[in-house]
């Protein structure tokens, strides 16, 4: 049998409190084993009942402390300016900087599927197979954007001028910048790389940079201007 003993009981547990555990004691009369005799010697010590304080009503104590004392509207407070800061200028993507040499490299997005597909069960045509592992999909084959994307600083103005001047071929993503300011300004729907996810992807390392479609290919640009 373990035992497991509290931290606020450790110290001197072996001085205060004895806990003998008997096992049920087997005893033979004679040589047959079918005249056993069970044999209860009861508990030996005082025991103790384990009990802890409920984590729901510490937090809910805790709450109400900063309430009383007024720390939790400061708490919010400060919480809603961070996100309202991070809303309308989001972190900018630090592995990208301005482009000092044109650069045209081309990324293969096909796709190699580790497990088969199958539509699952409740839905119409369930069970029909739609990729076995092992099929290669280029998505391009299937989809095809009518723009391609724009890379550009927000805060550069001659970025912003070159993204105006082409808003007809490209949706216009920023890795630095205010969103939001910039499509008022432009009247325009203006995204962000948050986090860097599709410039890392895609080994964008410069802007203003733009990504198109060319074949089956992705073609991206690194360019000055």
């Amino acid at each position: 049998m373990a035992c497991f003993l509290r931290k606020s009981c450790i110290s001197g547990a072996m001085a205060m409190i004895t806990l003998s555990v008997h096992a049920d004691t087997l005893l033979l009369d004679g040589e047959n084993e079918s005249n056993s005799t069970l044999v209860d010697h009861g508990v030996q010590g005082e025991l103790f009942e384990i009990a802890e304080e409920d984590m729901i009503e510490v937090l809910m104590q805790r709450l109400n402390q900063l309430k009383e004392s007024g720390k939790l509207a400061e708490f919010q407070k400060e919480f809603q300016e961070k996100a309202k800061k991070r809303l309308l200028e989001p972190k900018a993507v630090s592995h990208v900087t301005p482009t000092t040499h044109e650069r045209v490299f081309y990324v293969d997005p096909t796709l190699t599927i580790e497990g088969g597909i199958v539509l699952p069960e409740g839905i119409p045509h369930a069970g029909h197979v739609l990729a076995r592992k092992g099929d290669r999909i280029n998505p391009l084959h299937t989809l095809k954007p009518h723009k391609g994307l724009l890379f550009i600083d927000g805060d550069d103005e001659a970025q912003q001028q070159f993204a105006l001047e082409h808003a007809h071929q490209f949706d216009i993503c920023l890795v630095k910048g205010k969103p939001l300011d910039l499509e008022e300004q432009l009247n325009l729907p203006i995204f962000f790389d948050q986090g860097g996810i599709i410039t890392k992807r895609y080994g964008i390392s410069h802007v203003p940079a733009k990504m198109e479609v060319d074949g089956d290919r992705l073609k991206f640009t690194e360019f000055k201007l």
